[in-house]
């Protein structure tokens, strides 16, 4: 059973300082990875993101060290949580790399470790990262030839990568055996793990410092703040329905055909919805979107210029909405291949996103 009580609310300057210790050790576990990674996707192109979560899930604090994943965690972590409800202990760690299992695409990698006290999970120190070799054809996880999401890539469902502390030996050994460069791809895995671990103890001694209520309290806080700050930022953008499209080249299959995405961007009052459905259906080649992509996409252009000078958290998503229609380019159906989806469709998102906001906030 979880012992957490009620309590007050916490002093507004140990909110604050709770809140930049959290950022820290998001942080950390990100400068970790990038002393500790064998493959240059890490240690110099910074293609990842790390980030805290709370014992209800809610994102409390992110490092985007690349503006594409700033939004693909929460949907990550809740389905690891979700498959393995009930079934979570002191050293476990997770992972997941599934486009149809909440992950955005392929390559990117998800590491997500709990943090315990008082006999129940707390925390979750989690890392997502851009992978060098992912099985399937084509380098890097791109596959310009794949017309199936089996062509891109091994897919990985949430599943325990380690037990209670101990290796999950068939796993490894199954993930190992399916990728060309085995040794990067297992020492980038590492790296993760060991990065979630160090935030993990970072996590603990906070708890040990301000004790479990204090923390929770000030998460509550923390998170409520951000959501004032947004709609106090969406108060400022005139009311109402602004449409805008944005266009991918091609799919690599049909190099004739462009592709439309279409965005009808409803601003009411203190809140913004992004309605997607309009969009041209998926395609044969692998610039198709999970939703998981889309809404991280969807996201990015709005923090860039209206809400810049708010902490990407749960609490400044709650303004925020997304819709998309299954089967469509942003939100496609299994086994569409996927892998381009951060790259190509979400330029072509954040251009429409762009042109929207343009029309009321020039």
């Amino acid at each position: 059973m979880n012992a957490i009580t009620d309590v007050a609310d916490v002093d507004p300057i140990k909110v604050s300082v709770i809140s930049s210790r959290l950022d820290a050790i998001s942080k950390e576990i990100g400068q970790t990875m990038l002393r500790t990674s064998r493959s240059p996707i890490f240690s110099e192109a910074r293609d990842f993101v790390t980030g805290v979560f709370d014992h209800q899930l809610r994102l409390l604090a992110q490092t985007a060290y690349i503006p594409v994943l700033m939004g693909s965690l929460p949907s990550a972590l809740e389905s690891i949580v979700n498959e393995y409800a009930g079934d979570v202990s002191e050293g476990d760690v997770f992972i997941l790399n599934d486009p149809y299992r909440g992950n955005n695409h392929p390559p990117d990698i998800t590491i997500a470790k709990p943090v315990f006290g008082d006999g129940a999970v707390q925390f979750w120190a989690v890392s997502k990262g851009h992978h060098a070799d992912v099985g399937g054809g084509g380098v890097v996880g791109y596959n310009p030839a794949a017309h199936t999401v089996w062509e891109e890539c091994v897919r990985i469902p949430p599943a325990k990568l380690l037990e209670k502390g101990r290796r999950n030996k068939s796993l490894w050994d199954f993930i190992l055996l399916n990728v060309r460069m085995p040794w990067l791809v297992e020492a980038d895995l590492e790296c993760q793990i060991g990065a979630c671990t160090l935030g993990e103890r970072s996590l603990l001694a906070l708890i040990r410092k301000y004790g479990l209520p204090t923390l929770h309290s000030a998460a509550d806080q923390i998170l409520d703040a951000s959501e004032r700050q947004v709609r106090a930022a969406l108060r400022e953008v005139p009311n109402g329905v602004f449409r805008a499209e944005g266009f991918i080249d091609h799919d690599g299959v049909d190099k004739q055909k462009k592709i439309a995405v279409r965005l009808a961007l409803t601003v009411s009052d203190e809140s913004v919805h992004f309605d997607w459905t309009a969009s041209d259906p998926q395609v044969s080649g692998y610039v198709n979107s999970t939703l998981a992509n889309t809404v991280s996409a969807s996201f990015q252009p709005l923090f860039m210029t209206v809400c810049s000078g708010v902490k990407y958290n749960e609490g400044a998503l709650r303004a925020l909405s997304v819709d998309a229609k299954q089967g469509s380019i942003l939100y496609a159906r299994e086994p569409a291949p996927v892998t381009c989806c951060t790259v190509a469709t979400s330029q072509a998102i954040i251009e429409a996103t762009w042109r929207a906001l343009a029309q009321v906030v020039p």
